[in-house]
């Protein structure tokens, strides 16, 4: 069985490798577009950006990107919230902790295996 500080780690590693390809997709985008801008008259501008492939095919990936980020950062706040809530931290803290309304992070615990709720080691 894998243990919850695993998880915890492994969701931290995969939002900063997310967190990574994304700046490197927005890098890359950045100058293709910079590139687009200097080859634009002041007419059909439109048409020419969405004619320019790259252009379009860089949008598409920024928006991969960011549902990865996403996912990444949900799979994070679940294993912070089951790690948490397992340590006895009260949900109103842990929601003021995460800067997420109380209702996600109850959400969140919702999900969870009954047990990781319900016999949360007491705070120190």
């Amino acid at each position: 069985m894998v243990e919850p500080a695993e998880i915890l780690l492994a969701a931290i590693r995969e939002l900063a490798r997310a967190n990574h390809e994304l700046q490197t997709v927005l890098d890359h985008n950045a100058q293709i577009l910079t590139d687009a801008l200097g080859t634009l008259g002041s007419e059909h501008i439109a048409s020419k950006v969405l004619s320019c492939r790259e252009v379009v095919e860089g949008q598409t990936r920024s928006d991969e990107a960011m549902t990865q980020l996403f996912d990444a950062r949900h799979r994070l706040r679940r294993a912070l919230v089951a790690q948490a809530l397992h340590e006895g931290v009260p949900v109103p803290l842990l929601a003021e902790l995460l800067g997420v309304r109380p209702d996600l992070v109850q959400a969140y615990a919702s999900a969870l295996p009954n047990q990781a709720v319900s016999n949360p080691r007491p705070a120190s």
